[in-house]
């Protein structure tokens, strides 16, 4: 596995493909090229919400939040410095 060379955190792969049960839910026809079905067939919701619940269970919603949080705080920091930088320089 190519990501195991350089990534430092242990991990394992999980494979989510498409199951019978949402291909059937979606609409998405039989590949004719191979037996399953073609995940490219999905739409971007249907796509997004499969995924979604696949990963959902790794995440941690409240840290996604705090990270989210603390960002928006960073961002509104570094934003008054530029103002405070910029506006002892002058107008051009």
């Amino acid at each position: 596995m190519d990501v195991g060379r350089w990534c430092e955190v242990p991990f394992t792969l999980e494979r989510c493909g498409l199951s019978v049960e949402q291909a059937k839910a979606h609409g998405v026809p039989p590949s004719v090229e191979k037996k399953g079905y073609q995940w490219e067939a999905l739409d971007d919701a249907a796509a997004e919400e499969i995924i979604t619940e696949a990963v959902g269970k790794y995440i941690d919603a409240g840290l996604v939040d705090e990270a989210l949080e603390e960002a928006v705080e960073i961002s509104g920091r570094c934003t008054e410095i530029i103002e405070q930088v910029l506006g002892k320089m002058g107008p051009e």
